[in-house]
């Protein structure tokens, strides 16, 4: 929920005192096993992120 992915049923979700109600630049999440796309390289692993996020290839490439 503090990744902004799931939705709380009830309540409010705060970090900081600031209002969370979807994924944001600022927060970001680790999974506990595994979640790499087994069939792309660690680089396109990466860029998978960026490409996602409508990240222009220019920047993308920058950036990485």
């Amino acid at each position: 929920m503090i990744a902004g992915f799931l939705n709380p049923t009830s309540g409010d979700l705060t970090l900081g005192g600031v209002d969370i109600d979807g994924p944001g630049a600022e927060r970001g999440m680790v999974f506990q096993q595994g979640a790499l796309f087994e069939w792309l390289t660690v680089a396109r692993n990466v860029d998978f992120g960026l490409r996602m996020s409508g990240a222009p290839e220019e920047e993308r490439r920058r950036r990485f």
